[in-house]
């Protein structure tokens, strides 16, 4: 009877996104990054973490270097205003166009590409939730 209890707070606990059980046989955790935790993930933190992956693994030259740095610049920017209770939409729709640029580039990998094609997805997802991403 006891442990049926806890089976059963165990499972509320995993629905309602509070702990986050295996998802397979081999005890891994979820991905952050595939979205499996839903709206707990953060959109510019996500995306920030992978342009400044895929920039460290590419070989660009000095045109493609000035997109990496303006993307992670304006993310930088949003994330400060936001801090202040600030939805500064410009500075997002510069990360998205410089991202949008890189995605495109045939200096990046393709699985490079895809992963920013990916994040550039999620933040243009995100651009149109505005604050109640």
């Amino acid at each position: 009877m006891r442990s049926t209890s806890v089976g059963i707070l165990l499972a509320a606990l995993a629905l309602s996104g509070a702990i986050a059980l295996p998802d397979d046989r081999f005890g891994r955790f979820p991905s952050r990054s595939s979205g499996s935790y839903g709206r707990h993930v953060d959109p510019v933190g996500q995306t920030m973490r992978d342009v400044q992956y895929v920039w460290s693994r590419s070989r660009v030259d000095g045109h493609e270097s000035d997109h990496f740095r303006k993307v992670l610049d304006s993310l930088r920017h949003f994330q400060d205003q936001s801090a202040r209770g600030r939805f500064d939409r410009g500075r997002l729709d510069r990360a998205i166009d410089n991202l949008d640029h890189l995605a495109d580039s045939r200096q990046i990998h393709p699985q490079g590409r895809e992963m920013l094609r990916q994040r550039l997805y999620e933040l243009r997802s995100f651009r149109e939730g505005g604050r109640y991403w």
